[in-house]
């Protein structure tokens, strides 16, 4: 299940929680070098005013995220056990492995028809929530709009590659994916001299 709660209350807070959240991830990349601030500005917050909400919205907004938080701890430690075998048995450097989205955060309803909304029932086989709009966009941070805009919110997303020992720039950032296929080709032993005839990707 969903586990401790982590925010057991929202009446103490009176800052707007999402958009904090929002601004920290923003602080925490520009560090990491992942934005330039000069290129990709954190944008003016135009969700929900966080002290306008009523009570009840405010903690269905933070189950919303602990339920999500839950699906990426879930993802993260069953990643961990399969990096964890590929290393038993010795074969984690012999191991080529991509980790991708297929697009920017979702920022609409679920739109199922039979579902419960209320507070006690998310998480279980009874409600499918989603983020919505204002988690999304912090999710995006700092890009603009979401899944289904041709924004870099939509359409940029995240790709991870590792491949231990053959990777030359370990921890380096590579812009775009134009010459994934060249990659592959090459990390097949296809020859790729007759590459450009079979696709529309050069």
């Amino acid at each position: 299940m969903l586990g401790r709660r982590i925010l057991p209350s929202t009446r103490a807070f009176t800052t707007p929680v999402i958009r904090i959240f929002g601004e920290a991830r923003y602080e925490r990349m520009v560090k990491m070098g992942l934005v330039d601030p000069a290129l990709s500005p954190l944008l003016p917050w135009t969700g929900s005013d966080w002290n306008a909400l009523p009570e009840i919205e405010r903690q269905k907004e933070i189950r919303r995220m602990e339920i999500y938080a839950a699906m990426l701890d879930r993802a993260d430690q069953n990643i961990g056990r399969v990096l964890d075998k590929l290393r038993a048995q010795g074969q984690l450097q012999n191991t080529l492995i991509f980790f991708a989205s297929d697009n920017g955060a979702e920022a609409g309803d679920s739109q199922a028809v039979n579902r419960s909304t209320r507070l006690e029932d998310f998480g279980t086989v009874a409600s499918f929530e989603a983020v919505g709009q204002d988690w999304a966009t912090v999710q995006n941070t700092p890009l603009r709009y979401w899944k289904n805009f041709a924004h870099e919110g939509g359409v940029r997303t995240p790709f991870i590659v590792t491949w231990p020992g053959k990777i030359g720039n370990p921890g380096g950032f590579i812009p775009r994916t134009r010459a994934l296929l060249r990659c592959y080709a090459d990390f097949g032993g296809v020859d790729r001299s007759d590459l450009s005839k079979r696709t529309q990707w050069e």
